[in-house]
């Protein structure tokens, strides 16, 4: 099961899952860089006091008489034990933390719907909301095109040229955000690195 997860999420660089099989981490032995836990359901329900410590999300699975009880004990979303590799990606998508990006003294917000920057906004689909998140989440690094598309689509990218486009508009919507005062002298972070992907320059 671990190893199939794992393999599932290879090309989401933007997410620090740790999946549990055995026992609960002390809190004071995980790593920082962990957003979310995935974990069986028994072992939520054996001892949810550690887990609940942890203050992390944590995506349950298990059978469906065990649903409730895993509710109650704490867990954000739980999935029955038959669910496919790409329901559990997306539902810890919908968990993965929001990042906020500073970039020359001013607040980058994005939302499923928006982004924001200052006291300006502008409205996100859901493919660029997607691209954007993860692009903030890996700042300064370079993002493979295939990993993009993995952030909103589920099928193979191929020769698709669908993150092209998505990205392509991003980049006027924060071509149109540096416009706004302060940032009148900014320039786009958004940079096409050839061949490879993109990623996101000049971040504080």
């Amino acid at each position: 099961m671990q190893e199939r997860i794992r393999q599932q999420f290879n090309d989401a660089p933007d997410w620090r899952v740790r999946f549990l099989e055995s026992s609960a981490p002390e809190p004071k032995r995980l790593k920082r860089s962990v957003d979310i836990m995935v974990l069986p359901s028994e072992l939520l329900l054996a001892r949810p006091e550690p887990f609940q410590a942890l203050e992390l999300p944590l995506v349950a699975y298990g059978p469906a008489s065990q649903l409730s009880a895993c509710f109650l004990a704490g867990c954000s979303d739980y999935l029955r034990t038959d669910f496919a590799m790409d329901e559990l990606f997306h539902r810890v998508a919908a968990l993965a933390p929001a990042p906020v990006l500073v970039w020359r003294g001013c607040v980058v917000t994005i939302e499923p719907r928006t982004i924001r920057l200052g006291r300006a906004e502008l409205p996100l689909r859901y493919a660029e909301y997607c691209i954007l998140r993860t692009l903030l989440r890996n700042c300064g690094e370079v993002v493979a095109r295939a990993a993009l598309y993995r952030s909103f689509a589920v099928r193979s990218l191929g020769r698709s040229r669908a993150v092209d486009m998505h990205v392509a508009n991003v980049r006027r919507k924060l071509d149109r955000l540096v416009e706004h005062p302060p940032m009148s002298a900014a320039r786009s972070p958004l940079e096409t690195v050839r061949g490879i992907g993109y990623r996101l320059i000049s971040c504080e």
